[in-house]
């Protein structure tokens, strides 16, 4: 079994988590503190979900290379684990994770594993590494080429992703994505949003409230706008079709069920479709 290092911190308030880490992947699970009392629990270890033969093709091409380093799988995941950063430091209340510096090592995927409050600040910088986090987050920014899957954002979140699925399901603040490539999917959507992607679908499932702004060069588009709210809503494809499922009513509600909400949404190649609201497929897979 690979080696893995664990810290541990109290304390209830937010903490600020600072990852960096070229492969592998990172879960946060934001709740109330455990049984033991321990409201941060940050674990480092080697990807269980790589196989062997993926680092032994690595240890094969680093050889070729010239880097120095360990020659057997396990040996270079230890050594791996043991060169990456984690510290905690409970008067900032701040996690800094660092994965390894050294050409032999920075390729090896790592698991990067944190329990944290609710509210926590995330600062994530993830190469090719998966990011998913559970619970409420507060201000969230991940820059990275693999997926990112967030559950409750209540601060303002920038993602700058190269490819893969970005997936939110609860927006509360304002909201930045720009990605290359990979669907977009949000679920209840309570402030602004403005999505830029060069390729790839962008769905949204229920727009409350906001100036939500979507744009893709390649892929369709599709909104849920939340049922009774008043909406403002502007479509445009330069080649696909533009369709408008929502109800048309002659008179604006009195007591609007949320807003305001403005919705502009643009593709180059694609269907836009804007309609009422469904139950957040954003969170199903």
């Amino acid at each position: 079994m690979s080696a893995a290092r664990e810290v541990t911190g109290t304390g209830a308030d937010p903490v600020t988590l600072d990852v960096a880490l070229d492969a592998g992947r990172v879960r946060v699970n934001l709740a109330p503190p455990a049984e033991d009392g321990a409201s941060l629990r940050a674990r480092i270890e080697a990807d269980p979900d790589t196989p062997p033969s993926w680092l032994r093709g690595l240890g094969a091409v680093l050889g070729f290379l010239g880097a120095d380093g360990p020659s057997s799988p396990d040996e270079r995941a230890d050594a791996a684990v043991a060169a990456t950063t984690l510290e905690w430091d409970p008067e900032a209340r701040r996690l800094t994770v660092r994965g390894p510096r050294d050409l032999g090592l920075r390729g090896v995927p790592l698991a990067v594993t944190v329990r944290a409050p609710r509210d926590s600040v995330l600062r994530v910088r993830a190469g090719a590494a998966r990011v998913a986090v559970e619970g409420r987050a507060g201000e969230v920014s991940v820059h990275g080429t693999g997926e990112v899957h967030l559950d409750d954002v209540s601060g303002r979140t920038e993602l700058r992703c190269g490819a893969g699925e970005v997936r939110i399901g609860q927006v509360r603040a304002p909201l930045e994505i720009t990605t290359g490539a990979g669907r977009v999917r949000l679920g209840e959507v309570h402030a602004d949003v403005a999505v830029r992607a060069a390729a790839g679908d962008v769905e949204v499932a229920d727009a409350v409230a906001g100036d939500v702004e979507i744009g893709t060069g390649v892929g369709s588009l599709w909104v849920g706008v939340h049922p009774g709210v008043d909406a403002k809503v502007v479509l445009n494809a330069a080649a696909g079709r533009v369709r408008s499922e929502l109800p048309v009513r002659a008179d604006r509600p009195d007591q609007p069920d949320g807003g305001p909400l403005r919705v502009r949404a643009r593709t180059g190649a694609g269907d836009v479709t804007v309609a009422t609201a469904r139950p957040r497929p954003a969170l199903t897979a």
